[in-house]
């Protein structure tokens, strides 16, 4: 069996270069034969996902981004392998796909399980698209990505930090099915899997397989709230918090009063309105047994 090889070298602040000797010595040692693209700009992972017709599947190696991109170039038909070495990486957390090269033997010990993707007007995602302080939060992540002291959660959790002071919350309209709420919101998330933020187990009863979208709304809430919120919310603890409601639904739009970038599996993309429902194609994606 082939596969092509989908690596974003400045995933994880430069981790997922580093690691690509010893990810070709893995698959040479796993018996995986392959063929190494190397991104360089921005879609172009989307790009090479679109030549994987002839090959029995994608290994993608990177981030929630890098995966994105992969997700919406890629034939439906193959089955995707995620190494997870970006700053984030929810989408494995969600699916409890080993980190690092580690991954990598869900290709010869696992199996290959279909899961639901979100479609958005910007494009599929896998995990979430969020308003707000997810949004204002990946801005400052993504600025620092030439930056490689600290990386990972710890990277995103400093972030949030910084922005829960100065950020101002965002007037929405949400409907969500036959749901409709008028909020002022810190933050707002669309998720698909329960985890987002390097480790924030914001959505609990997310589930990938249920063909439902959970909308998680925080209201207005000011920075030392924000900071008091945020320990409980890697265990989940935040879901009896009078400011946090969870909504469940097919097909959600968000508009704001003024214009709000969107954060797309940990990447800007484009601006409200969002409008997102459960796509009708599956994600095959290899998964420990």
């Amino acid at each position: 069996m082939r596969f092509i090889v989908i690596a974003n070298p400045v995933a994880g602040r430069g981790l997922a270069q580093a690691s690509l000797p010893k990810l070709e010595d893995e698959l040479k040692l796993l018996g995986i034969s392959y063929d190494l693209k190397l991104t360089d700009s921005p879609n172009h992972a989307s790009l090479l996902a679109a030549q994987a017709e002839n090959y029995e599947g994608i290994i993608a190696v990177g981030g929630d981004g890098t995966i994105n991109e992969v997700v919406n170039g890629m034939p439906k038909d193959k089955p995707l392998c995620v190494v997870p070495l970006g700053t984030g990486n929810d989408l494995a957390r969600s699916l409890k796909i080993p980190f690092g090269l580690e991954s990598l033997k869900t290709i010869t010990q696992g199996k290959i399980k279909a899961i639901n993707m979100g479609l958005e007007n910007e494009g599929l995602f896998v995990s979430s698209v969020a308003l707000g302080l997810a949004s204002d939060v990946m801005q400052r992540v993504n600025s620092k990505r030439n930056h490689r002291l600290i990386r990972g959660s710890l990277a995103i959790y400093l972030d949030i930090v910084a922005s829960a002071f100065g950020l101002k919350p965002l007037t929405l309209r949400i409907e969500a099915d036959d749901k409709v709420r008028e909020v002022k919101s810190i933050l707002t998330y669309v998720m698909n899997t329960p985890y987002t933020g390097g480790g924030l187990f914001l959505a609990p009863k997310a589930n990938p397989t249920d063909h439902l979208l959970d909308v998680v709304i925080v209201r207005d809430t000011k920075g030392f709230e924000i900071l008091k919120l945020l320990p409980g919310v890697y265990s989940g603890k935040h879901v009896n918090h009078p400011h946090v409601e969870f909504l469940r639904a097919k097909n959600v739009t968000i508009t704001s009063l003024e214009p709000a970038p969107k954060m797309i599996d940990g990447e800007i993309k484009g601006y409200t309105p969002l409008k997102a429902s459960v796509s009708t194609e599956n994600l095959l994606v290899y998964q420990p047994s």
